[in-house]
């Protein structure tokens, strides 16, 4: 599935987390996973959706360390859940150029 949607939060997931520090107690090196909370509008006459990204890395998109609410975002991935808005994984993320600068 592929969206254009507005950029909403970034976290670390705390399941993750554990599981990455486990793997550090070892000795092995391991990036942790952030989750990345996006917002799609529908249409104006709709809320939207909240279009939830599991297993992000900062390092293959460091936009996201720097991204303000509401900064456009194209994300395509695979539908995970749709209990509460959409989980996603397996997730690309596109910045589109914002223009008039």
């Amino acid at each position: 599935m592929c969206w254009l949607t507005e950029f909403s939060g970034v976290q670390q997931d705390a399941y993750e987390l554990g599981r990455t520090e486990a793997s550090r107690k070892r000795g092995k090196k391991a990036e942790i996973p952030w989750v990345v909370t996006l917002f799609h509008r529908q249409e104006k006459h709709h809320s939207g959706e909240v279009i939830t990204c599991y297993g992000m890395s900062l390092s293959t998109y460091p936009q996201l360390k720097f991204a303000r609410t509401n900064t456009p975002v194209v994300v395509s991935g695979t539908i995970r859940s749709l209990n509460f808005g959409v989980e996603l994984i397996d997730v690309t993320l596109e910045f589109p150029e914002t223009t008039g600068s």
